[in-house]
């Protein structure tokens, strides 16, 4: 389905309704254990200095700072720019109504707390809106069944109470994959453009989002497959342009790359090397690569599994051994499947947060499979076997969901 502004005037009343009960469930308990001064998330600290710093007027987190080690700033950076924007309408209303007061104060720890938490909730609540628009490409069923089941995601709901950049993360990698289809549909250049910078900021909040370049890609390749030839001038240029903008948009979201290039990718791949053995005892690490591989899935593929729950696992399995009969599910499967063979294995420690930006794309191909895959003669009792599965799957994920809720409005722990 290509979408139109039209085709959103027409779904803006479900777009509201999702919109607003995903914010309701992310919001939640959003402000556990703050007034204790409690952090749960050991990148959270960081994350807040560097907003101030940002404010300040400071470009980035200089190398000799101690809180750089190669982590990306990108969300500082957004958070940054919305605390600005807000401080400079409010100046701007006391200039209207000639309410002279003195200048505002910048905001404090707590408040950058606040402030973070509730820009993440907003995010994770926009992502269910942007499921619902790319799923309407595969018909309606599958819309709201992806929407329903990311807006009950107890995963989606823990990275909205953290105070970091997972979800800034999450949002646009699989905003990359909706430029993706659009790149597929039409190839217009303000897509490439719009996908190339969502990979960009994907990965620089958090350097995994850096898989959703494969359906920017996709899409491009898609769409040059079907009006050029391969080695033709215009697809040779539309894949240099795409290269160029990606890397422009990657030193724009990262600048200590563009300022320090070579010294910030060496900091980047020792933050990798850091992060992959951390919290491990040195016996594992000392494993040869084909063992760490093994024990990562053994250790981070059930985890996934429970998150997404056993009917979406199935029915992204399935999808995967159809690839073939569709060209668009290469743009739905490419993300989960690097995520699962290199970032599981990679990383066998691995937080659960960190399976934020695969998340979206595992509930589409589900949908997908179980709504129009289903290798059924009877369309009948294929929507009844994709029925039994939703509710299967919500039946899991809802329970999760609720005890997620509760422990954050609990507020002593």
């Amino acid at each position: 389905m290509n979408f139109s502004w039209k085709s959103l005037n027409h779904c803006a009343a479900h777009v509201v309704i999702l919109f607003m009960a995903a914010f309701i469930v992310r919001t939640a308990g959003l402000s556990h254990d703050l007034h204790l001064g409690a952090v749960y998330h050991p990148d959270t600290p960081k994350q807040i200095r560097a907003v101030q710093q940002f404010m300040r007027g400071e470009f980035l987190v200089r190398r000799d700072h101690p809180d750089y080690d190669g982590y990306p700033f990108f969300n500082s950076h957004l958070v940054a720019l919305g605390v600005r924007a807000a401080l400079a309408v409010r100046t701007g209303i006391q200039y209207h109504v000639g309410s002279w007061t003195e200048p505002a104060d910048p905001p404090t720890l707590h408040q950058l707390h606040w402030v973070t938490r509730t820009w993440n909730a907003f995010l994770s609540a926009l992502a269910v809106v942007l499921v619902f628009l790319i799923g309407r490409r595969f018909g309606s069923m599958v819309a709201w069944a992806a929407a329903l089941l990311l807006l009950v995601s107890p995963l989606d709901m823990t990275g909205a109470h953290y105070a970091s950049n997972d979800t800034t993360a999450a949002f646009f990698a699989l905003a990359a994959l909706w430029f993706g289809f659009r790149i597929a549909e039409r190839g217009r250049w303000r897509d490439l453009i719009g996908g190339a910078f969502c990979v960009g900021a994907a990965f620089s909040s958090k350097y995994h989002g850096g898989m959703s370049v494969l359906p920017v890609v996709t899409g491009c390749w898609l769409y040059n497959r079907n009006h050029f030839p391969f080695w033709s001038q215009k697809s040779i240029g539309r894949w240099s342009a795409l290269l160029l903008l990606g890397l422009l948009s990657v030193a724009v979201t990262s600048p200590q790359l563009l300022i320090y290039p070579s010294a910030a990718f060496k900091d980047i791949l020792a933050f990798f090397a850091h992060t992959a053995d951390f919290g491990l005892p040195g016996e594992f690490r000392e494993l040869p690569l084909p063992l760490r591989v093994y024990e990562g899935w053994k250790i981070n593929l059930p985890i996934l599994i429970n998150v997404v729950s056993i009917p979406v696992a199935v029915g992204f399995a399935l999808l995967l051994a159809r690839v073939r009969r569709d060209p668009r599910y290469w743009l739905l499967l490419g993300v989960p499947v690097l995520h699962i063979v290199v970032g599981l294995a990679g990383k066998p420690n691995l937080h659960t947060v960190h399976h934020l930006p695969a998340l979206p794309y595992i509930y589409l191909a589900a949908a997908v499979f179980f709504a129009r895959a289903i290798p059924l003669a009877y369309r009948r009792w294929r929507y009844a076997v994709g029925a039994v599965a939703l509710g299967w799957a919500l039946w899991h994920l809802v329970p999760m969901a609720h005890r997620e809720a509760y422990f954050f409005r609990l507020n002593d722990t």
